[in-house]
């Protein structure tokens, strides 16, 4: 037996939650900080579950900007150079003609159903909602819309609502009008009369007289040696723009009222390129040309007499003033 008595030793505890307790937690240590797990309340959870749910949510479109959502209207619902050529075939099926659409001019029925094919898809955009119907719209109709006859814009606008025909922007009607078809042309204008947000109107076909009796004005002048440039060409102007009255008188009496003969005239573009370059002459030849119309001058001051900008501006408000006259006076 030991002359010494045990001592006890105390008992040494290695447990982590004591010593994290007793450890003085501070802002500026530099070595590793041990520290209480901390506890997830309900209210965290609640903002871990909604984050979670947004991301599961659906992407909005309308949040995209203005001009992105253009950007894609314009890949989905427009032909790549901007332009929508139109033309119309006879349908067994429906027993009347139906508008074809192409976009680069070729009307074969197989092309169109191709076409049909690639684009259909496409156009169910105009489906999803009010706002993109209206948005995609706007940015379908802004295109150039190329006519290859005039019966086509007939078709086309008799399947077009006049709030349709109102986001159009730009017609061409590039093709040569039959004898037939011209005694129904203000028939066909008058479909175009809601059509008021329009900015770019050709009529290719309407470059010379098909009324006699505004030519023959004309052709009385031929020998006045004293007349001038400049009566010359307001009577020029005089009697196209009663020529382009008798034809779209049902459209230019609503756009003239609407715009006033100015903007009208930026608008209407008849006549060739009279209206940017002016009456000219060809080297060698007694006749004078406006556009592809020619006709003998009725003096050689008038012959020789030189294209410019100017004179295409004063024939351009010679003809919108004789048009507004029209309409003022046609109250009938």
């Amino acid at each position: 037996m030991s002359r010494y008595p045990k001592r006890k030793l105390p008992a040494t505890s290695y447990a982590v939650e004591a010593v994290v307790d007793e450890v003085e937690i501070e802002d500026d240590d530099d070595d590793w900080h041990p520290t209480k797990k901390a506890k997830t309340t309900s209210k965290a959870k609640g903002a871990r579950g909604r984050l979670k749910k947004k991301k599961d949510t659906a992407f909005d479109f309308m949040d995209l900007p203005g001009e992105l959502r253009n950007k894609i209207y314009e890949y989905l619902v427009c032909q790549p150079g901007g332009s929508v050529y139109i033309g119309e075939e006879w349908s067994s099926t429906l027993c009347r003609k139906r508008v074809i659409f192409s976009q680069d001019g070729d009307m074969r029925s197989r092309t169109y159903q191709s076409y049909r094919k690639e684009t259909s898809n496409n156009f169910a955009i105009l489906r999803t909602c009010k706002k993109v119907s209206r948005e995609a719209a706007g940015i379908m109709y802004g295109q150039t819309f190329r006519f290859s006859q005039v019966d086509a814009l007939q078709s086309f606008l008799l399947g077009r609502s006049p709030t349709t025909m109102g986001l159009m922007r730009r017609i061409d009607i590039a093709a040569y009008i039959n004898n037939y078809t011209w005694k129904f042309l203000p028939l066909i204008f008058a479909l175009l009369r809601p059509a008021t947000g329009l900015e770019y109107l050709r009529v290719q076909a309407i470059t010379g007289f098909r009324n006699n009796v505004f030519e023959s004005q004309l052709h009385w002048a031929t020998g006045n040696s004293h007349m001038t440039v400049a009566d010359w060409d307001a009577l020029v102007a005089r009697q196209i723009a009663r020529e382009a009255y008798s034809h779209m008188y049902p459209y230019l009496q609503t756009v003239i009222r609407e715009k006033g003969a100015e903007e009208t005239m930026k608008i209407l573009h008849i006549f060739g390129d009279l209206f940017e370059r002016g009456p000219h002459r060809y080297a060698g030849d007694p006749a004078i040309t406006h556009g592809s119309y020619m006709i003998t001058a009725p003096n050689n001051a008038v012959l020789q007499a030189p294209e410019s900008p100017a004179r295409a501006a004063a024939m351009r408000a010679a003809v919108g003033a004789e048009i507004a006259r029209l309409v003022a006076s046609d109250r009938v």
